[in-house]
């Protein structure tokens, strides 16, 4: 079972590094984002990236209930 994980940040220097990780990696798997610039948009796309079927939220609490 993989472990689920919420990155703040998403679309910063770190936090884009960080999912790129998630999404390569088997142990993970990415069930919430946020970054209030990107909000509503896919973290594929604003990623560079194919879409991944999760939308990034404008706040952590929004990114947390999914």
């Amino acid at each position: 079972m993989a472990i689920r994980v919420c990155v703040a940040g998403v679309s910063g220097w770190t936090g884009s590094e960080i999912t790129r990780a998630i999404l390569a990696s088997a142990e993970f798997e990415l069930v919430g984002a946020v970054a209030r610039r990107h909000a509503g948009r896919d973290v594929g796309e604003v990623l560079g990236l194919p879409a991944t079927g999760v939308v990034v939220s404008g706040t952590l609490g929004d990114g947390v209930r999914r």
